[in-house]
Order: structure tokens, then C-alpha cells, then sequence
């Protein structure tokens, strides 16, 4: 416990000051993560991958995260046919590859999309949205530590249990709310505080699990390494990344 403490000190002294100056500090930050979750995302198949196709990866979704939205979708079909290109030219990427890519691919993508569009609103509703996540995820933690007794879904992920699931989404709901009723009640509709702070930590937690089953499918641990006892990007952002994606249909909402 105490190497996950220091760890995500260190993170959050790292992460925060570019999510709350934002420009070329976010742009850095988010080059870097999405750099290393491709390349975690290709080597969770255990498989060689060569450094080109790595590159290429990288380069299809900053592709996509620059294309305006009325051609992202040509963007997404131009990509599947790459992917699907790639089974015919090499056996060491299958049908299954092309699967876990292009699902990973367009979370991410849609995600960092939704990031652009939240700052130009207030960085402070990312602020909003990391409470919600990480709120959660500290409250599933340390409730599932000291009272967890039933467990949630031991096929995909053994330690997680429903006395967690609920402490985690009773302190991330209230722990959201009362920052975003505070500081974003003169940006944000009541109606999407709230239904951000209740929804939120449980999409959190699909998205967590839904990473958690990718990972017991490939039957390893973790994404990575690159953060002691947190595992890797992946790991640590897979309940961000649906959260993002929820709070964009919550954007749109509000804007209809």
C-alpha cells in the first residue's frame, strides 16, 4: 500500500499542473500517454511487434484526434482497412489484433477528443471529471480493503468487491458534486452536475472493468509497468477514459 501512496503522489505532482495550465503542457501530456498506451495496448498480446508498427499506431490516432469531426469518420474506416490489410500481409497480426486496436484505438481517440472539447469550455470541469474517477477508485480501494467481503466479479477482476463498488461510488459521487456545485454552478446546468456526479463513478467503474476483462483475456496483470503498484497508463486511466466519453454525451445533452 505504501509503494501505490508514494506512486500516485508523485502522479497527481506531475499530471495536475498540466491539466490545470492546460496549452502546450496538456498537448505534452497527452502525446506521452497516448505514446505509451499504444504501445502498451500492442504488447498486452504478447506478441513481437515491430518499431514501425508501433509508430504507425501512433501516428493513425493523432491522425484521427486532428481530423475535423466531419471527416472522423473516414478516418475510422481508412484505419480498419489498414488493420484488416495488416492480417493479410502478416501472420503475427490476427483477426483478434485487429479487434483489441481498433476498440482501444477509438476509445482513446474519442476520449482526448473530448478533452479538447471540455477545455475550451473550463478546465475546471476536468478537474470535475478526475474527482469523480479517482474518488471513486480511492473510496472502491480502501472500503474493498477494510469491509470488502462479496466479491463484485472474480472472473475478471477476483479482488474487486461490491462493498468496494459502493463505498467507491458513495465518495465519488458526493466528492464531485460538492466541487462542481462550488465552482462549476455558473458553467454547468444543475442537471449535468448531477447526473455527472451519480454517473460517473459507476461508468468508472464499467470501464475499469471492461480494461480488467481485456487483460484477463491476454491473461496478464497489468497494461505496464511504468508506475510502481498502479501497473501502467492504461491501468491508471481506464475509468478516466469512459468517464471522458460520458461526459461528452452530457456536453451534448446540454448544448441540445
Amino acid at each position: 500500500m505504501k509503494e501505490r501512496m508514494i506512486t500516485a503522489i508523485i502522479i497527481i505532482a506531475v499530471v495536475l499542473p498540466p491539466l490545470l495550465y492546460g496549452s502546450w503542457l496538456l498537448d505534452l501530456l497527452i502525446f506521452a500517454f497516448v505514446s505509451v498506451g499504444a504501445d502498451e495496448i500492442l504488447k498486452v498480446r504478447q506478441k513481437k511487434t515491430p518499431v514501425w508498427v508501433l509508430l504507425g499506431f501512433i501516428m493513425m490516432m493523432i491522425i484521427l484526434f486532428l481530423l475535423p469531426n466531419n471527416l472522423l469518420l473516414v478516418g475510422l474506416i481508412v484505419s480498419l482497412i489498414l488493420l484488416y490489410f495488416m492480417t493479410i500481409c502478416f501472420s503475427w497480426f490476427s483477426i483478434d489484433d485487429v479487434g483489441l486496436v481498433y476498440c482501444m484505438m477509438n476509445i482513446v481517440v474519442m476520449a482526448v477528443k473530448c478533452i479538447s472539447q471540455i477545455y475550451k469550455i473550463s478546465p475546471l470541469i476536468m478537474m470535475f471529471i478526475l474527482l469523480a474517477t479517482y474518488l471513486t477508485d480511492t473510496g472502491a480501494y480502501f472500503c474493498g480493503y477494510f469491509f470488502g467481503k462479496h466479491k463484485l466479479n472474480p472472473r475478471i477482476s477476483p479482488k474487486k468487491t461490491i462493498e468496494g463498488s459502493i463505498g467507491g461510488w458513495i465518495l465519488g459521487a458526493i466528492g464531485s458534486f460538492l466541487f462542481a456545485y462550488f465552482y462549476l454552478a455558473d458553467i454547468l446546468p444543475l442537471e449535468v452536475i448531477v447526473c455527472g456526479s451519480v454517473l460517473m463513478p459507476i461508468i468508472g467503474q464499467i470501464g475499469d472493468l471492461a480494461l480488467s476483462a481485456i487483460k484477463r483475456h491476454y491473461q496478464v496483470k497489468d497494461f505496464g509497468k511504468i508506475f510502481p503498484g498502479h501497473g501502467g497508463v492504461l491501468d491508471r486511466i481506464d475509468s478516466l477514459l469512459f468517464n471522458l466519453l460520458l461526459f461528452y454525451i452530457l456536453m451534448i445533452g446540454m448544448m441540445i
